[in-house]
């Protein structure tokens, strides 16, 4: 795969270093929430007492429907 300024990538590690780039947020899922994906490319698999580490965004969304709280 070429990128943009014409140097050859590797298509496998595009989405890690996405993901890598992202800030992240500790969480504990309140509600069952099931499949989302993530602004990381990932998908994530959520339900009720699940403690995980979200990209910020992801996790913003859950806190203001109440869906999860924050783990400091």
């Amino acid at each position: 795969m070429e990128a943009a300024d014409g140097s050859e990538t590797d298509a496998a590690s595009a989405p890690a270093a996405a993901s890598e780039s992202v800030d992240r947020m500790m969480v504990r899922i309140t509600d069952s929430v099931g499949s989302i994906f993530g602004v990381d490319e990932r998908e994530y698999t959520l339900k009720q007492e699940d403690v995980v580490t979200l990209p910020a965004a992801n996790a913003e969304a859950l806190l203001s429907k109440d869906a999860a709280v924050k783990v400091e």
